[in-house]
């Protein structure tokens, strides 16, 4: 799935947003 500033679980991991 699409990385967003949406998905705190993963966002927040991925990209730190």
């Amino acid at each position: 799935m699409p990385v967003r500033c949406s998905t705190r679980s993963l966002s927040n991991s991925r990209r730190g947003g």
